[in-house]
């Protein structure tokens, strides 16, 4: 079977993804989708949150399609919507492949934490040191991506977009056995590794990880990270 181009579209809100017992109902500007359910093929709930990739059958062409908010201030609502969606398929409908994708993940939000590392004369230069000793509970640093250069600096705000904006990379990284600590322009936060979901290379090289359903941190590309290398190596294997 051939398959087409897939689209993305973007419904206005989780209102603009609607179902009954025969037919899948995507309303979006200028591109309505009414899908009966014997056409519909494939489900998932794809990363980056909260997205839902679906493909169709329509004469002798596997057609695929991305949904997004059109909005970040819709994404909660869309992502409700969604697990809905997963929820009715899984019980009433036949036939439709469903990969949950995101919602296999729970909600995890960063944690506020110290610094894993002795301070240095960065550290104290920027405001951060302190005298007493790292938390022994953070355990050894197995790998440290240090502060940006000026010139890395001065290529971050350049390439500056949506997804990768400048003001929110971190500043500086460092792992243990158990947790990735990131200092970021409003202190230092971690997340636990056992929750990494995914890790994403874009075309440019630029690392992007998640952390439970939806946390992200974005690593712009550096030669020989360690901290990439080590996310790169933990991230959960894909199906296929």
């Amino acid at each position: 079977m051939d398959e087409d181009a897939p689209r993305e579209l973007s419904p206005v809100d989780g209102a603009g993804i609607g179902w009954n017992e025969e037919a899948l109902t995507i309303s979006v500007p200028n591109e309505p989708l009414h899908l009966p359910w014997h056409q519909v093929a494939w489900l998932t709930a794809e990363h980056p949150w909260p997205g839902l990739r679906l493909r169709w059958r329509a004469a002798g062409v596997l057609h695929s399609a991305r949904l997004v908010p059109a909005q970040p201030a819709d994404a909660g609502a869309v992502a409700a919507r969604i697990a809905e969606l997963f929820a009715y398929v899984r019980a009433n409908i036949r036939g439709v492949e469903v990969a949950p994708g995101w919602l296999d993940f729970a909600e995890l939000e960063w944690e506020k934490a110290e610094w894993p590392m002795e301070p240095t004369r960065d550290d104290a230069a920027a405001g951060a040191f302190r005298t007493s000793a790292p938390p022994p509970r953070a355990g050894p640093v197995i790998a440290h991506r240090t502060r940006r250069t000026p010139l890395e600096v001065l290529l971050d705000w350049l390439a500056s977009r949506p997804g990768l904006e400048w003001r929110a990379q971190p500043i500086e990284i460092a792992a243990t056995t158990t947790h990735l600590f990131a200092r970021t322009r409003r202190g230092v936060v971690k997340a636990p590794l056992v929750a990494l979901a995914r890790v994403d290379v874009t075309k440019d090289g630029d690392v992007v990880a998640t952390f439970g359903r939806k946390t992200r941190i974005v690593l712009p590309h550096r030669q020989d990270c360690a901290v990439a290398t080590l996310l790169r190596a933990r991230a959960p294997k894909r199906p296929g």
